[in-house]
């Protein structure tokens, strides 16, 4: 089972969420190759290497749940190249990836601050919930199929208890983390 859990964690890293949250409005948009190796290296491939080199370097003792002060250095880099990616994204790309770039980063950034005043949130269902809230607001205009939003709600049930079967937060911080993101992501989206 914690095979399972870890997989889950693995395929629906907050990074991955960005990558789903393009893919809903890249039926809109054109999103070329070039674009989309600049979403994959701002919010995946980049922050993941960030993460191994930290724990090669001893300053994380575990890729799985590091404790908070090891967090805080990884979400304020995370953040900074999110940052710089959606940056890039609004010289390059349509408003709708641009928005869900910048709700993202916004996110990430509300994760960080919350960890670093010692209220500890799950990064997980932040971006988890950010990707429910992103379907949410497009399937309202009916820009998206309905079962694209329901399957945005099992992604956030298996992450919430794959987070908590690792034991990598308590009920509390998956809801905070979870709040967080869904709230940031719906007030900007819409």
């Amino acid at each position: 089972m914690q095979f399972f859990f870890r997989l889950i964690s693995y395929l629906f890293y907050p990074g991955t969420m960005a990558m789903l949250g393009v893919s809903m409005v890249s039926a809109g948009e054109t999103v070329t190759v070039d674009l989309w190796l600049l979403i994959i290296a701002g919010f995946i491939v980049l922050p993941l290497l960030l993460l191994f080199a930290l724990f090669k370097a001893g300053k994380i003792d575990s890729i799985h749940i590091p404790i908070r002060g090891q967090r805080n250095l990884m979400y304020g880099i995370s953040v900074g190249l999110a940052g710089l990616t959606t940056w890039l994204l609004f010289w390059q790309m349509g408003q709708m990836v641009f928005i869900w770039s910048l709700c993202m980063t916004t996110v990430l950034a509300g994760v960080g601050f919350c960890n670093a005043l010692g209220l500890k949130a799950s990064a997980h269902m932040a971006g988890s919930g950010g990707l429910l809230a992103w379907s949410f607001a497009l399937a309202m205009p009916g820009y998206l199929p309905g079962w694209i939003w329901i399957s945005t709600v099992c992604i956030c049930c298996l992450v919430y208890l794959a987070r908590k079967g690792l034991s990598a937060h308590s009920h509390l911080e998956l809801l905070v983390g979870f709040c967080l993101g869904f709230i940031l992501t719906f007030a900007m989206a819409t």
